[in-house]
């Protein structure tokens, strides 16, 4: 709590139950505080904005956050020898390619 008031100048609480921090780390401990950043933003903006169709042409606001992460995780994954040749991601290129091809 002491980070949201810090971060954002006020002492107000979050305004949703859905900003509680995940207890879930990220894979690699350099990066749980980019995660945790990350997954406080999105449900903000989520529960704030999304939900009640105010979301705008601005879309996420979260975006630069998510692109840190993004990179500390596959840093991380680097780091850590984790092999991932052959897994299937969401958003990767082949997913793409075959949802174009159904519209």
């Amino acid at each position: 709590m002491r980070r949201f008031r810090r971060r954002c100048g006020s002492d107000a609480a979050p305004a949703s139950g859905a900003l509680r921090q995940s207890a879930m780390n990220s894979v690699g401990e350099a990066c749980t505080e980019l995660k945790r950043d990350y997954d406080q933003c999105f449900n903000r903006w989520f529960a704030e904005k999304f939900l009640k169709g105010e979301a705008g042409a601005e879309g996420d606001p979260c975006v630069q956050l998510f692109k840190r992460y993004q990179l500390c995780v596959q840093n991380a994954i680097k780091e850590k020898d984790i092999p991932i040749e052959g897994l299937e991601f969401m958003g990767s290129s082949k997913e793409k390619s075959e949802n174009s091809s159904e519209i």
